[in-house]
């Protein structure tokens, strides 16, 4: 895999710091932001291969900051990381094509899906759709939203 660059998004600063040591053996470089008025910015300036992002943050949530990257036309695969793991989170994330939605304080299961996402892209958004893969393996988002593609 070439080494890409990812960006973080989270308010808490351990979070940040923790992500960024585990992540900085998988890419070339690690972005972080603690808000996504920052994460935005970056976004501009940067190449950024995919975003692990937090829904419960202050000024913007992850939803709105997932909302104003794809408004910008940007696809980039973003995996969200949060402790506020319920359903009406994950549709509002599904309806805006998040790669994912893994719930704190799974990073095992983080570091999985990112790897993943960062070897095979924006096509990786398209590509999960018609993968066949044991459904004992989807995480809570991939079912929730399976259910709602089912209906």
């Amino acid at each position: 895999m070439n080494k890409k660059n990812l960006l973080i998004i989270d308010d808490e600063l351990d979070i940040l710091t923790i992500l960024e040591v585990l992540f900085a053996k998988h890419v070339n470089r690690v972005f972080k932001a603690e808000n996504g008025k920052v994460a935005l910015e970056i976004i501009r300036q940067n190449q950024i291969d995919c975003i692990i992002c937090d829904i419960n943050m202050p000024e913007m949530n992850g939803i709105e900051v997932i909302a104003k990257i794809r408004e910008m036309g940007n696809e980039v695969p973003i995996i969200f990381y949060s402790a506020y793991g319920n359903q009406d989170f994950m549709l509002k994330a599904g309806k805006y094509g998040a790669y994912d939605f893994i719930c704190k304080p799974n990073i095992p299961q983080l570091e999985e899906v990112t790897i993943n996402a960062l070897k095979s892209g924006i096509d990786a958004l398209y590509d999960k759709k018609n993968q066949t893969v044991d459904e004992d393996n989807f995480s809570e988002y991939q079912k929730l939203l399976k259910k709602v593609d089912e209906k």
